[in-house]
């Protein structure tokens, strides 16, 4: 008496692999995409975290010798919190780099007034917008918007 073996046949095996691959082709760009959305979210809500930082320096009751802090680009990847003490401003240590992604738009100083920690615009007190921009190749943007007196948004 014979057993039968059952098994795969080589056009069943071929049309699961060609299913598998063609799932495969349309699931890495999207997954790519996503990385890349994220990536620049990231790195938006750190330099909103680094905004609010400076806020923080403001509103800290041992900084009186500060009449503000404020928020400035250097280069396009790069922004630093300075202090102003008499009208001049002096860096101190704290500097965020960007990665993935980079500062768009030369925007005016954010800066923030001690004690109180507001927004000090002078007499305009126009939000000021900061622009983070993908390094990757699609065009994607998310914007910052420091407005007064001391809120501090991603849209």
């Amino acid at each position: 008496m014979r057993t039968r073996f059952f098994a795969f046949t080589l056009v069943e095996l071929m049309v699961t692999v060609s299913i598998f691959a063609i799932m495969t082709a349309v699931s890495v760009p999207l997954i790519m995409q996503n990385r890349s959305d994220q990536a620049l979210s990231s790195e938006a809500e750190l330099v909103k975290e680094f905004i609010l930082k400076a806020k923080n320096f403001a509103q800290n009751p041992e900084n009186e010798t500060a009449e503000a802090y404020l928020v400035r680009r250097v280069t396009s990847s790069q922004v630093e919190i300075n202090r102003l003490v008499g009208g001049e401003s002096f860096k101190i240590d704290q500097t965020l780099r960007l990665g993935q992604s980079q500062i768009a738009n030369d925007f005016t100083p954010i800066i923030f007034k001690v004690p109180s920690g507001e927004l000090s615009a002078g007499q305009n007190v126009d939000p000021v917008e900061v622009v983070v921009k993908s390094l990757s190749g699609r065009s994607q943007e998310k914007t910052i918007v420091a407005s007064y007196p001391g809120v501090v948004n991603v849209r």
